[in-house]
């Protein structure tokens, strides 16, 4: 998650997405970096952004089964 250390990308665009159309979140989450992901969330990333395989943050918990991110992703997708 060296790109979420810089702080710079951050402030500009939250919603980056690498040459695969991973944004940090998706990064975060296959990298169970989930400290990382949750502050994410709270700082307003789309949790719902697809990537070039239509994989979302959420389809990525599931994969990976990380029970933890996917009752975060799902609370948050419930209060829209």
């Amino acid at each position: 998650m060296r790109i979420y250390k810089q702080k710079n990308i951050l402030e500009r665009n939250i919603n980056y997405s690498n040459a695969y159309g991973r944004n940090l979140l998706q990064e975060a989450i296959v990298s169970c970096e989930n400290t990382i992901a949750v502050d994410l969330v709270n700082k307003g990333i789309d949790i719902n952004h697809q990537d070039k395989k239509e994989m979302s943050p959420l389809d990525f918990a599931k994969q990976i089964k990380d029970m933890e991110m996917i009752n975060i992703l799902t609370d948050k997708k419930s209060k829209f």
